[in-house]
């Protein structure tokens, strides 16, 4: 348990910002619905390792939209953060 205090505490250095999915009302609701605008993640525009502060095991748990949860998880479990871009948009990051 020792050895992952000093990981945990980075995480919450890196990701000060970051907030639970839903937070704020449903994604839907938002200016991009899905898609992740600049002004919605802007410390992580750009940047496409998602893990950073999403962990891959931990998302699309609760539904901010009505989508086949199991199925979305499936995708992430092949795809992993490849597949982010499909539903929630290329967040700045150039192809």
């Amino acid at each position: 348990m020792v050895s992952r205090i000093p990981a945990l505490l980075l995480a919450a250095l890196v990701c000060a910002g970051c907030t639970p999915p839903c937070s704020d009302g449903s994604m839907l609701e938002s200016e991009g619905g899905l898609v992740v605008v600049r002004d919605e993640h802007p410390d992580a525009w750009e940047r496409s390792d998602c893990t950073t502060c999403h962990a891959l095991d931990g998302l699309h748990r609760q539904g901010c939209a009505a989508v086949d949860l199991a199925a979305v998880r499936e995708q992430v479990a092949a795809d992993g953060v490849d597949g982010c871009p499909a539903c929630h948009g290329p967040m700045g990051v150039q192809e």
